[in-house]
């Protein structure tokens, strides 16, 4: 379940902080339960590690989206979409938010 992911990843990312994959995991299982301000501090962590990974900024641009940041979101999209142009799901997002 949603809220059994959400405790395992915490634990995880507990013992391991720089693990990409971990912190990750976490972020989205956060947006799952609809806590995008707090899947958004993970998010901003994971980039400051992973700065040129397209499906970090990607996800970052979902939580914006989910909390009604459409600014910023497109941003992350763009930027997500300058890290790997073929992001099909960054290309999608953005197309929706340009409608």
């Amino acid at each position: 379940t949603a809220p059994q992911a959400l405790a395992y990843y915490r634990k995880a990312v507990e013992a391991e902080p720089t693990n990409r994959d971990f912190r990750l995991g976490l972020a989205v299982a956060l947006q799952q339960q609809n806590l995008p301000a707090e899947a958004l501090k993970q998010y901003q962590q994971l980039i400051a590690q992973n700065a040129n990974d397209a499906q970090i900024q990607y996800y970052y641009g979902t939580a914006l989206h989910q909390a009604k940041r459409y600014p910023d979101a497109k941003a992350a999209y763009q930027k997500a979409l300058s890290l790997d142009a073929n992001l099909k799901d960054a290309q999608d997002a953005l197309a929706s938010l340009e409608q």
